[in-house]
């Protein structure tokens, strides 16, 4: 689903206005309104959490542990521990899960997290690419592992293929296949104080978008991926896919007074509705 010229210039008139009414980015503002009525339109807040919640958060269940990445539960799996579903280094201190084994969570943190982490601070350190074609397959591994971490179980079974690249140790051997992978990675600076994490669904199978889009956000930096190999993006293999990329103070629904929708906000489902009229 496409934004119509008139629901791009009222979001642009909106961006224009809270800059203060100064000129010279008409076309910034324009291009800027697209990509977030793109989001809006197409797709909704499937999970959002706070990663400094001053209570901590749990994905899944204490009474009935199950991993959901190599699906063993206990006694053949061991869960001595309730490990963070995001890495401390991406400011998370409040979200745990219990749905990660122990021998995963060792996995994951000798294999991909490491090169995870000198992505960010990569991306910290000054402007970084808005794609992963100069990270490695194991960061790309980090950020899908973390979007299964958070995803509701509900879905898991559409990434049963993701859930198995994440979990094969052979970077080498990804390489080939998966090089062009990060070319749907959006990253720019964050102006929230707040770490956060979200995934976003597509609403519209016809769509030529990503099923899943996760994100991630630092006090320096927001992240937004596609989350790979998903059975219900079978459909668009050969296609020209479009990925949204919209800014984090939109995603995060800050902006004051006259704002747009935006998936991150309850009132999603009335501009979807009003899709094909002026806004």
């Amino acid at each position: 689903m496409f934004p119509t010229a008139d629901q791009i210039e009222h979001e642009a008139y909106l961006r224009w206005e809270r800059r203060g009414g100064s000129h010279g980015n008409d076309r910034g503002d324009w291009c800027a309104a697209e990509q977030d009525l793109l989001l809006t339109l197409n797709y909704e807040v499937v999970a959002f959490h706070a990663l400094n919640a001053s209570a901590p958060q749990f994905v899944g269940s204490k009474g009935r542990r199950v991993c959901r990445f190599c699906e063993q539960a206990a006694p053949i799996a061991t869960f001595s521990a309730v490990p963070l579903a995001l890495p401390l280094f991406l400011e998370n201190r409040s979200l745990f899960t219990y749905e990660e084994c122990d021998d995963c969570h060792a996995h994951f943190a000798s294999s991909v997290e490491a090169d995870l982490e000198a992505f960010h601070t990569q991306l910290r350190s000054g402007p970084g690419p808005n794609s992963l074609s100069r990270a490695s397959i194991a960061a790309l591994k980090g950020l899908a592992k973390m979007a299964l971490s958070i995803m509701p179980a509900t879905e898991l079974h559409s990434f049963e293929d993701t859930r198995e690249w994440v979990v094969n140790p052979d970077h080498d051997f990804d390489l080939r296949l998966f090089g062009e992978l990060g070319c749907g990675l959006h990253a720019l600076p964050s102006i929230q104080a707040d770490p956060w994490t979200a995934l976003v669904r597509r609403v519209d199978d016809e769509a030529p978008m990503p099923y899943m889009l996760f994100f991630v956000g630092t006090a320096s930096v927001v992240i937004q991926a596609p989350v790979p190999l998903s059975a219900r993006d079978e459909d668009l293999d050969g296609t020209q896919t479009i990925i949204p990329r919209t800014d984090s103070s939109y995603a995060m629904g800050s902006e004051p007074s006259r704002q747009a929708p935006s998936p991150f906000r309850a009132n999603s489902n009335e501009m979807r509705r009003n899709a094909n009229s002026p806004v």
